[in-house]
């Protein structure tokens, strides 16, 4: 499952609203290597699932180029090559885990490259196949969504706040499971969170947006000698990154 190399250069939308166009994304240049993890930060409004939407293709650029391997949004999704995660689950309740992982697979009418059974075994759900989902705890529904996203193979993962209707102690746990799973599909991720802590311990890159239009405030690598898992979590590097954060996400004295 390895990743894909994402290539952004000036990109801007606009979206159609009542009252005309409205610039939502302006000039976002970044540049995301195959297997890294790029957190997305910013203020409420800042349209974070609108730059999501137009990695998929679900959106179109008014300007600039936004590039997948050297595909457009829309040619890799036609490649099988866009996974995505929600918010929520969005699981059928009357399919079973593996009739609900299985989904996509029906939908394109693809054999999976990685077998079912593989993917059940990685987000350790293989004891619960033909479990319903409303017999599932929020976190094992999370790992549906998850086994679910992997079971078309994707070289791009986006997830849009996958973990924030969870609480704390369960967030911080799917944090770790979904590192250590990362760790083996090595896929590129694109993830939307609110939370500068998750931010912190998840990406290898963070970019910070600002007020609409939307522009790249900040763009910040983050390389951690400490391995990633619940340790990291109490050490001086991890604070240190989360205090730089904090630090770049508060708005200027004039107020821009």
């Amino acid at each position: 499952m390895e990743g894909c190399h994402i290539q952004v250069d000036s990109l801007s939308v606009h979206l159609k609203t009542e009252n005309g166009l409205l610039h939502v994304l302006d000039n976002i240049s970044l540049t995301a290597e195959p297997g890294q993890l790029v957190g997305i930060l910013g203020p409420s409004g800042a349209v974070k699932s609108t730059l999501l939407r137009t990695l998929c293709g679900l959106v179109q650029p008014s300007g600039g180029s936004l590039l997948l391997d050297g595909l457009s949004p829309v040619q890799a999704r036609k490649m099988q090559w866009i996974g995505w995660i929600p918010q929520y689950p969005a699981l059928l309740p009357n399919r079973n885990v593996l009739e609900n992982i299985r989904l996509p697979l029906e939908i394109t009418g693809r054999n999976p490259v990685i077998s079912l059974d593989k993917i059940l075994d990685m987000v350790y759900l293989s004891d619960f196949r033909d479990t319903y989902p409303a017999q599932l705890s929020g976190g094992m529904q999370q790992r549906v969504a998850l086994a679910r996203a992997l079971s078309t193979h994707p070289k791009l993962l986006l997830m849009d706040e996958p973990f924030s209707a969870l609480d704390e102690l369960l967030r911080e746990e799917m944090q770790i499971e979904f590192l250590r799973l990362h760790s083996q599909t090595k896929q590129t991720v694109f993830f939307v969170t609110h939370s500068v802590e998750e931010a912190a311990l998840m990406a290898d890159k963070i970019m910070i947006l600002s007020p609409l239009p939307a522009k790249a405030k900040h763009t910040i690598e983050i390389s951690y000698k400490s391995k990633r898992d619940m340790n990291l979590r109490v050490s001086k590097e991890y604070f240190a990154s989360v205090k730089r954060i904090r630090e770049l996400l508060k708005p200027k004295e004039n107020g821009h």
